[in-house]
């Protein structure tokens, strides 16, 4: 039989101390990385809120072409830098947020509830012409997770049952189909 000392008692409540501390700091190094995670997501969504950011938006949204010489026309960088530049700085931040999210950096639940309509409806404003795009020079990955992100919205969103914003969809995209079947 095994006796019990004084001493075993003191070391096993030690050892339970040492291993409630352990956990305690581990709950914690979890709980601050949520908070950061969603912190720095609510900034974000800020800078995509404010003024110049909705002005831009807008810019980008009410832009029309009929095909794409037509858009290269219109809104090619050489011609029209000001939409470039807006046009560019919204495909980035989204293939961007895309790429943290595939990491598993970010939630997608938490972009969904803070992006989804906005995130579909600026990929499906601009899917023909980043499609196009990868045709050309800027190879088969321009904006994959730009596409990866607008793909995962659409699917929760219809998940849920709710509309999609197809009027907004290019009429030579070919994601009325997709949507569709």
């Amino acid at each position: 039989m095994v006796e019990i000392t004084y001493q075993m008692v003191l070391s096993t409540i030690q050892t339970i101390g040492i291993l409630i501390g352990i956990y305690y700091y581990i709950m914690t190094l979890r709980n601050q990385n949520r908070t950061r995670q969603e912190q720095w997501l609510l900034q974000l969504y800020h800078s995509k809120a404010d003024h110049e950011a909705m002005q831009r938006f807008f810019k980008y949204m009410e832009a029309t072409w009929d095909d794409y010489e037509d858009y290269l026309e219109k809104y090619d960088s050489s011609v029209n830098p000001e939409y470039a530049a807006i046009r560019h700085s919204i495909w980035n931040f989204y293939n961007s947020l895309g790429l943290i999210v595939k990491e598993g950096k970010v939630g997608i639940n938490m972009v969904y509830s803070l992006y989804n309509w906005r995130i579909i409806a600026e990929w499906f404003k601009g899917e023909t012409l980043i499609k196009r795009l990868r045709e050309g020079v800027l190879g088969p990955d321009h904006n994959v997770y730009f596409e990866y992100l607008a793909d995962e919205m659409i699917r929760m969103r219809q998940e849920r049952g709710l509309p999609l914003p197809v009027e907004l969809l290019h009429p030579t995209s070919t994601l009325h189909q997709e949507l569709n079947s």
